[in-house]
């Protein structure tokens, strides 16, 4: 009976999720940062994820990181680029990170088109650490600008972070998926209480706690992976 309710309650979240995102959603394109959540002296993966992409060819982006809490790791070019030539100047640029990639054609998917990984190298847990786009640029396969909306981001600093124990007792329970699911309902009344409990609660590690997750932390407690 626990988990008939449990399953009433995700497919509710559900449909209240979908609602939101349809709500929110807009034809404007933009290039966002993701956020992420790493341990102190661990590594944090962000992505730089492109939506209503409305066709480009080549772009330039400029990402400026407190070098005093973050050191660049490595970077490749994302899922969203299936062609061209993806470049980053890494840890030549002290305190900034310049990915540029081109191609002869304009691609359209939308999905990430770079992944930096960093490491947290000074930093106490439950704090954070901003990642600004200073610059960019975008253009087409026609030589045209083409205008993006963006958006920053920031890496979340959690202490031991153990996936699905969203109330931090150490245990995974359903009491975990009830938190999760209550913050999802509204954040606001129920909040995480902590990063550590954001970052546990962030099942599919991209940064951003959702329905998607909670899916995930059910299918955990079930047993299936």
């Amino acid at each position: 009976m626990k988990f008939k309710k449990l399953f009433a309650f995700a497919a509710a979240l559900l449909v209240i999720g979908s609602t939101n995102a349809y709500a929110e959603n807009s034809d404007r394109p933009k290039v966002i940062v993701s956020g992420a959540y790493a341990e102190p002296w661990g590594f944090a993966e962000v992505k730089i994820d492109i939506k209503n992409n409305p066709g480009i060819s080549a772009f330039s982006i400029n990402l400026s990181y407190d070098e005093e809490i973050l050191e660049f790791a490595d970077a490749r070019c994302g899922n969203g680029l299936t062609n061209g030539t993806f470049f980053c100047n890494g840890s030549r640029s002290g305190n900034s990170v310049k990915a540029v990639w081109s191609n002869a054609s304009d691609m359209y998917l939308n999905d990430d088109i770079a992944v930096i990984r960093f490491k947290v190298k000074n930093a106490e847990a439950e704090t954070s650490s901003a990642l600004k786009i200073e610059d960019s640029e975008f253009g087409n396969s026609h030589l045209e600008p083409v205008e993006i909306e963006t958006h920053d981001g920031e890496i979340k600093i959690a202490r031991e972070i153990l996936p699905g124990d969203a109330d931090e007792n150490g245990i995974i329970d359903i009491n975990d998926i009830v938190t999760l699911n209550l913050y999802l309902l509204d954040n606001h009344i129920y909040p995480l209480p902590s990063y550590t409990a954001e970052a546990n609660c962030d099942m599919d590690k991209n940064g951003i706690v959702e329905i998607t997750d909670s899916a995930i932390m059910i299918n955990k407690l079930c047993g299936i992976e």
